[in-house]
């Protein structure tokens, strides 16, 4: 009977420690696999912040370039108008030496003078006297030329000038289309073909 309870005694413990030891191995499984879980969910987490971060910071960079661009847009304006305003103060600072006074009004003023339609219409004054200065600023006579220069006058010239310099051009082409030209010509080609 003795040894039949301490059999049993023993295989209970054995049973026990099973028990234990398959919960233990269980219970460990578990946490290693929640631990897995919770490490894969926290990296998750730290790479969807790192890209919200990377985003945010991608969008205010693009926020601060485009407002240094509007800025810069901005101060290219103002110094622009600046400058045309400062020009066509100079202008008319210039252009008021020749203005008559009270002293000189009877010697300056002819009323025959037909005023130019420029200077009725103001602001394409304004525009015109403005452009004249800034070609004149930057040295650039041909724009100051063109814009003097009105498209009736010009049509005009070149219809009176063109048959002068059809004729111009014939008479050169003529004097030099002579034997001493061909000759000469065909001299220098040899002389090229023989180098």
């Amino acid at each position: 009977m003795k040894a039949l309870r301490k059999r049993h005694l023993q295989e209970y413990w054995q049973r026990q420690t099973q028990v234990e030891n398959a919960y233990l191995e269980r219970f460990k499984a578990e946490r290693i696999e929640k631990q897995k879980r919770d490490m894969d969910r926290w990296r998750t987490a730290i790479c969807k912040i790192a890209m919200h971060t990377k985003k945010q910071i991608d969008s205010l960079n693009h926020k601060e370039a485009r407002l240094l661009e509007r800025m810069r847009i901005r101060d290219i304006t103002d110094t622009k108008k600046a400058i045309e305003n400062k020009m066509m103060l100079d202008v008319m600072q210039i252009d008021s030496r020749k203005w008559p006074t009270l002293a000189d009004l009877n010697t300056k003023v002819d009323e025959n003078v037909v005023l130019p339609s420029t200077i009725l219409n103001y602001g394409e004054y304004q525009k015109k006297l403005q452009n004249l200065a800034f070609y004149a600023e930057q040295g650039d006579h041909e724009s100051m030329q063109k814009l003097l220069d009105k498209e009736e006058v010009m049509e005009k010239k070149n219809v009176l000038m063109q048959p002068i310099f059809r004729d111009i051009k014939s008479a050169i082409r003529f004097m030099t289309n002579t034997e001493e030209h061909k000759l000469l010509k065909e001299y220098i080609d040899n002389r090229n073909t023989l180098i």
